[in-house]
C-alpha cells in the first residue's frame, strides 16, 4: 500500500474515460466531434485555469456585473462571458482604423451588454417556442380527454 487513501471519485472518472475512449476515437476517426455535446456546439462556460478564473471573477466584481443573489456558478459564467466580451472588444479595436489603443472598460462593458442582450433574446425566443409547443400539446391532451369522457358517458 502506498499510504495514499483510495480516491473513489478519481477512480470513477478514470473508469468513465476508459469506457468512452474508444467511442471518442471512433468519432474522431469519422471526422466528427469527440462527443455529441461538442457536435451540438455546446460552449464552455468556465475557465480551465484557476488563476485566470480568479482574475476574471475579480474583474467582473469590480465592474459590478454580479447580481446580489448570484451563486458561485453564476458568477463564474458571468466572468467567462466578460472575458469573451473583452476579447471581442480587443478584436474590434484592432480592426478599427480610428484607434489602435486597447479598449477601455467602457468598451468592454458595451461589448458585454450587447452580447448579453443577444444571448437573452435568443434564450427568450427558444422559451417562447417551447411554451407554444407546450400549449399545443396541452390542447391535444385536453381534446383526447374530452373524447374519452364522451365515450365513457355514452357507454
Amino acid at each position: 500500500m502506498t499510504g495514499e487513501p483510495f480516491d473513489r471519485a478519481a477512480s470513477g472518472r478514470a473508469a468513465i474515460e476508459r469506457r468512452w475512449a474508444p467511442y471518442r476515437a471512433q468519432r474522431i476517426a469519422q471526422g466528427l466531434a469527440p462527443t455529441k455535446q461538442a457536435e451540438r456546439g455546446a460552449k464552455p462556460d468556465r475557465f480551465d485555469d484557476p488563476e485566470v478564473e480568479a482574475y476574471w471573477m475579480d474583474r467582473a466584481g469590480e465592474m459590478g456585473l454580479y447580481p446580489a443573489t448570484a451563486g458561485r456558478t453564476q458568477k463564474r459564467r458571468i466572468a467567462h462571458r466578460l472575458a469573451e466580451a473583452e476579447t471581442k472588444a480587443i478584436i474590434e479595436a484592432a480592426g478599427s482604423t480610428k484607434t489602435s489603443d486597447l479598449p477601455t472598460d467602457d468598451d468592454t462593458l458595451i461589448a458585454y451588454h450587447e452580447q448579453e442582450i443577444a444571448r437573452l433574446t435568443a434564450q427568450r425566443s427558444a422559451e417562447l417556442n417551447r411554451a407554444a409547443e407546450h400549449a399545443r400539446l396541452i390542447t391535444e391532451h385536453e381534446t383526447a380527454l374530452v373524447e374519452v369522457m364522451r365515450r365513457e358517458a355514452r357507454a
